[in-house]
């Protein structure tokens, strides 16, 4: 389904802005508890986070991995943890 939306250029904020709207109240929601718990940068804003989001769906798609749960997982670890080596 990710891979047809995005051959079609599927836009959700465009197709359908209510649950794109819903959509972001969610992720700003909880963007702010992950703030309040110290658990996320604080000079982090949503949009920020849905522009990682988008841009991380097209890494994956980039790379072939829409089909491979493993390397789809491993391209979000990437994402999230940076490119810094893990810690020994």
């Amino acid at each position: 389904m990710k891979s047809a939306l995005a051959a079609a250029e599927f836009d959700l904020r465009t197709a359908a802005p209510d649950v794109a709207g819903d959509l972001t109240r969610h992720v700003a929601d909880l963007l702010d508890r992950a703030h309040a718990a110290g658990l996320a940068r604080h000079d982090v804003t949503v949009d920020e986070v849905m522009a990682l989001v988008a841009g991380a769906f097209a890494a994956i798609r980039h790379a072939g991995a829409e089909n491979s749960r493993d390397r789809s997982a491993h391209l979000a670890r990437i994402i999230l943890d940076g490119l810094r080596p893990p810690a020994r």
